[in-house]
């Protein structure tokens, strides 16, 4: 998995590529944690060029959400698509998270709901 990190609008969007499976998991909590300790509050992830998610995926994605909830944050999931679309309904997680359609549309959301 490669993560690539930008700041766009206020908000910390990381674009995920490739797997994430359980031997990425470390790499996503630190950087996000990295991210978080550095003042970010709203994140995106962009999972235009995610080819694979395993539980353990879902697993450090609803941690993290957790941890950027307890700092009064938000998170939003955007480009969702194949089989890691479909594994994001089944699993429920869907019904869990805001997804938009693209990152523009993430944007426009955490603009419209909290960012200065």
């Amino acid at each position: 998995m490669q993560i690539i990190i930008e700041n766009k609008s206020g908000a910390v969007v990381l674009s995920i590529h490739g797997h994430f499976n359980a031997a990425a998991t470390p790499e996503f909590e630190r950087i996000l944690n990295q991210r978080l300790d550095a003042g970010g509050r709203h994140f995106i992830l962009n999972m235009a060029d995610l080819t694979f998610i395993s539980s353990a995926g879902l697993c450090s994605i609803l941690a993290s959400a957790k941890k950027i909830s307890e700092r009064d944050g938000s998170i939003v999931i955007c480009a969702l698509q194949g089989e890691a679309q479909k594994v994001f309904e089944i699993s429920g997680f869907a019904a869990l998270f805001s997804i938009c359609p693209t990152e523009a549309a993430a944007l426009k959301q955490l603009d419209a709901v909290c960012l200065p």
